[in-house]
């Protein structure tokens, strides 16, 4: 297994000649901002908001396939990474979400055995 460096041309590639360095570079491209968009879905969706999601995930997927063109293997593997990590990045945004929520819920709760007495009476309606 070699280094790509070629003198000839003005860039220099420092990935190592494997098959599906492509793919692998696509896997990422996808697969990160997937990760991100799932976490951000999350914080003001329910999960039913996956499902168009996970389809502009696997539109995208046989976009680059075809552009790059891509095997029928690699194409699945992109797509599925692709949606896998935005699912896995919903999951994570909503134990954010869950934790802003718990911590947000303790501080605005009155402290103190006091604090039950403050509140106004309720009054009968007059009659």
């Amino acid at each position: 297994m070699g280094w790509d460096l070629r003198a000839n041309n003005r860039s220099i590639a420092l990935l190592p000649e494997v098959a599906g360095a492509r793919e692998g570079a696509t896997l990422v491209f996808l697969a990160i901002p997937s990760l991100l968009v799932g976490a951000v879905l999350a914080q003001r969706f329910k999960v039913l908001v996956l499902l168009p999601s996970t389809a502009m995930v696997l539109m995208a997927a046989a976009v680059f396939g075809l552009m790059e063109s891509y095997t029928i293997g690699s194409t699945i593997l992109v797509a599925a990474a692709g949606s896998v990590s935005m699912q896995a990045g919903y999951l994570f945004g909503l134990g954010v979400r869950y934790l802003l929520e718990a911590r947000s819920t303790e501080s605005s709760q009155p402290v103190g055995a006091g604090a039950s007495a403050r509140r106004a009476a309720p009054t009968a309606p007059l009659t």
